[in-house]
């Protein structure tokens, strides 16, 4: 059956640019097994992918044979030919995004590639039958279906010492301007995943790769070739290639495989402001990790990560010691990956610093875009403003204190980042059409001693918002009593899983004032269960997890 251009694409969310291009919105690629293969490699085969520099090349096994090939600074698409479609012959598909692109010359000349090599039927076809046939997969008939893995970019003369970047091709991707910036869109094959309909990440990667240099061989003047790449045996050989392709030539990086795969780029620093910490587990009084900001133009602080390695024990001990005169309130809630909460500090031009890292993404593991908060610092304490589209860091690391920066856009400009880095970003979302938490759990307890009347209410709810840097879970016991000096008391704890929010709730019920249980694990004296609400999904974990007293109390409840 053959297959329709509205199979593939969805046509109301494409728009032709330029010639017969046409470039697709987010989500315009409808067809799910490309949209499914696209973000499967990218899990599965370029997140995996460690972050090294060029000094710990020295410090790696690589093996006995190791693959080294240029990393372009483009972006990542699959490129998906099927003859038996009616139009649309080949696509490009990114993702998470899931955006289409169609009709560009190097469509075009790859199209014609598979054309020709089953029209002639010669000695490159038989070829990569053979290498096939090798592996243990036979085919016979013409290549009528091909996916590919590789790397768009825009081959965009520059001046000396400057290499295209990936902003440049974004910017020809979205609206090119002539025919001369189009026929510069190259593709960059790196991976090859099925011939026919036929699966081949099974076989090597040393011959995958050998069948994308017969199909699309390196050469001028092509727009579509196989990635540069050695083979090498020894780590100096790597290092020499970094130092020509990367130092000498300007290329972004290097991809290493052997027996694990390696990117290698150079590290890039940034100077940012500590607005936050975290404490050790394992030692008393020292700060783990900091939480740093950039500085938008308008004064407002750009929430940009944690960072805890590359501070000596003396200097986590220091900071924790000076950070407790500077602990402000904030409405703003940020967790370590664990789930605990950070503490926030009063930003203070001393605590600036400089820090490296690797390279940084958009977005996250499930191919979300990474979101972050921008704050404001006013009155003494912290106040949420705008959740951005921003960035993560990979492997960032403290490097020294910047004593001659200022809390200023200057000197915490987020063009540190790239001056381009607006095109990079997909668009941030609107916080009013995020998805409403759940309540899982709100139990009300009512106290009676010596004729004063205490109120002790405990809530669990899922955020339903972890895409937006929201903690999964969160637990809140609120404590009221009309006789104290600051009758209401509130206590608020994100969690990163449920089991852990269920037991918050026995830890906070069996401390300080509102205590309810004495030495047997009994309610004390007084206390009533009032006003009780759960999920079905919350009574077995909660069974399993609570102690008699607050379980029977559940448990036996009646409503008023």
């Amino acid at each position: 059956m053959k297959m329709t251009t509205q199979d593939i694409i969805d046509e109301s969310l494409s728009e032709k640019r330029f010639g017969n291009y046409w470039i697709g919105k987010v989500h315009s690629v409808i067809d799910a097994g490309i949209v499914k293969t696209a973000e499967e490699y990218k899990t599965q085969k370029l997140r995996k992918l460690i972050p090294i520099t060029k000094e710990e090349i020295s410090e790696r096994d690589f093996g006995k044979e190791i693959i080294v090939m240029i990393k372009r600074d483009g972006e990542y698409n699959l490129f998906d030919f099927n003859s038996e479609r009616d139009e649309i012959k080949s696509i490009f598909c990114n993702t998470p995004n899931a955006r289409g692109r169609h009709g560009l010359p190097v469509n075009l000349e790859m199209e014609e590639r598979i054309h020709e090599l089953n029209k002639t039927q010669g000695k490159v076809q038989d070829k990569i039958f053979e290498i096939l046939k090798n592996a243990g997969i036979i085919l016979k008939d013409d290549i009528t279906q091909i996916t590919i893995a590789g790397e768009l970019w825009a081959d965009v003369e520059k001046s000396k010492g400057q290499r295209p970047r990936v902003f440049d091709f974004i910017r020809i991707s979205r609206q090119p301007e002539n025919t001369e910036e189009l026929n510069s869109v190259k593709y960059d094959v790196f991976d090859i995943i099925s011939i026919n309909n036929t699966k081949l990440l099974d076989i090597p990667y040393k011959t995958r790769l050998e069948i994308c240099l017969h199909l699309f061989p390196s050469s001028t003047g092509t727009k579509a070739n196989t990635i540069p790449f050695k083979i090498v045996h020894k780590k100096h050989e790597i290092q020499e290639l970094y130092e020509k392709w990367v130092e000498d030539q300007g290329e972004e990086g290097l991809v290493v495989k052997g027996y694990l795969g390696y990117k290698i780029k150079p590290v890039k620093d940034l100077d940012v402001a500590i607005i936050g910490f975290s404490e050790m587990l394992d030692h008393d009084n020292m700060v783990r990790s900091v939480l740093v900001a950039l500085m938008h133009e308008d004064g407002g602080y750009q929430v940009t990560g944690t960072v805890g390695g590359g501070f000596t024990f003396d200097e986590r001990g220091k900071l924790f010691s000076e950070f407790q005169a500077l602990k402000v309130d904030s409405d703003y809630i940020h967790t370590t990956r664990d789930g605990r909460l950070l503490t926030m500090i009063r930003p203070d031009p001393k605590y600036i610093i400089k820090i490296e890292y690797m390279d940084f993404i958009t977005e996250n593991a499930k191919g979300e875009p990474i979101q972050r908060m921008a704050l404001v610092f006013k009155d003494g304490s912290w106040r949420r403003e705008k959740l951005h589209s921003f960035v993560s860091l990979i492997s960032p690391r403290y490097n020294h204190f910047r004593d001659d920066k200022e809390l200023t856009p200057a000197d915490l400009r987020i063009e540190q980042l790239g001056k381009d880095l607006d095109t990079l970003l997909p668009e941030t979302p609107d916080e009013g059409a995020m998805v409403p938490s759940t309540l899982l759990f709100r139990a009300v307890f009512l106290g009676e001693y010596r004729g004063t009347t205490t109120l002790q209410k405990y809530m669990i709810w899922k955020t339903n918002k972890e895409k937006y840097q929201y903690p999964s879970y969160m637990t809140s016991l609120v404590n009221y009593n009309f006789d104290r000096k600051e009758p209401l008391q509130f206590d608020l704890e994100p969690n990163a899983h449920l089991e852990k929010a269920i037991e918050s709730v026995e830890r906070v019920a069996n401390r300080g004032t509102g205590c309810m249980s004495d030495k047997t694990g009994k309610l004390k004296r007084g206390w009533k269960l009032h006003a009780l609400r759960v999920q079905d999904s919350m009574v077995e974990k909660m069974r399993e997890t609570y102690s008699d007293a607050l379980w029977e109390a559940f448990n036996e409840f009646k409503p008023p």
